[in-house]
């Protein structure tokens, strides 16, 4: 047997197992209607404290919500940012079965600005060249991505990924120094985050 159709039968048993899986799962949820909240005060996911921290606030009427939020970066590329956007939420609205937990979909935009200090001594391990004045540079951006809220009560989760684009104007001498910044710092093209918190 071909390594190719080894990996087309492969790919179709994970397909298959998958689509079970899902069978499976969405078993435990049925469409609701959710008391949609009107706002909701969140805090960025604890776990993402060694880059950054922050926190926002909603408001939401109807399927849309606005959002405005404020992080500290704290890595490598040190410095504040702030952003406003909107979400849409689906229409579909799912609950579960038993626990009575909920989740929606959504899509979302932004628009952000900042400022970033390159700070290398913060990870020698990682070999970064050692700048020899201060660099700091204000930046603008856009994002949009699909994100999932999940809420119980008053409490909620929500996650997102999405793509970003960022703008920073860097002199040409300065470049080398910004690689990462693009990459795991705040321009990171790929956008994953997770905030939790508090809805009314």
């Amino acid at each position: 047997m071909s390594s190719y159709l080894k990996k087309y039968i492969l790919a179709a048993l994970l397909l298959f197992a998958a689509q079970l899986t899902w069978g499976q799962a969405s078993l435990n949820f049925f469409r609701s209607r959710i008391r949609p909240y009107s706002a909701a005060l969140t805090l960025t996911n604890p776990t993402s404290v060694n880059s950054k921290y922050g926190f926002g606030v909603e408001y939401r009427r109807g399927r849309w919500a606005y959002c405005v939020n404020r992080f500290w970066n704290v890595g490598v590329y040190k410095g504040k940012s702030s952003d406003f956007g909107f979400k849409l939420y689906m229409r579909n609205q799912w609950r579960h079965q038993k626990n009575l937990w909920a989740y929606e979909n959504f899509v979302y935009m932004r628009v952000l600005s900042g400022e970033s200090l390159y700070q290398p001594e913060k990870f020698e391990s990682l070999g970064l060249p050692t700048s020899f004045e201060t660099l700091v540079y204000d930046y603008l951006g856009l994002s949009s991505g699909y994100g999932r809220r999940y809420q119980k009560g008053i409490f909620f989760i929500s996650v997102r990924a999405g793509l970003k684009g960022t703008y920073m104007g860097l002199a040409e001498e300065d470049k080398i120094y910004h690689r990462l910044f693009y990459v795991s710092g705040p321009g990171s093209v790929l956008e994953v985050n997770g905030t939790f918190g508090i809805q009314l």
